[in-house]
């Protein structure tokens, strides 16, 4: 993610929270379309919804809830990579019964 930004905006320039926020939420669903996955991002608020429109994985993932743990840990883990100040939550999984995997991110003021 780091690398990636850095070939679009030069080290030495500052850049708004939300510009960088947007930057790391196209390039997560960029990541996720790499595994056949389709996102959308709504806002609420200082909130974005980040949903799968769709899972390549939804016949195992209902049974076998480590295909949503994976999906959970890749967004986790690629937000600590920002070293922005933000959080995720997982709102729903298919593992756990919804029809879709819905993160939401929350942005302080």
């Amino acid at each position: 993610f780091e690398k990636e930004m850095l070939d679009v905006i030069p080290e030495d320039e500052s850049i708004q929270m939300d510009e960088k926020f947007n930057f790391y939420l196209n390039w997560l669903s960029s990541y996720f379309e790499g595994f056949g996955i389709l996102t959308i991002t709504e806002t609420e608020g200082p909130e974005y919804i980040f949903k799968f429109r769709n899972c390549p994985w939804i016949e195992e993932a209902s049974t076998q809830p480590v295909f949503c743990l994976n999906c959970q840990a890749m967004v986790n883990q690629s937000l600590q990579w920002t070293e922005m100040d933000c959080s995720v939550n997982r709102d729903e999984t298919i593992a756990d019964g919804g029809d879709k995997c819905i993160f939401r991110f929350k942005i302080p003021p």
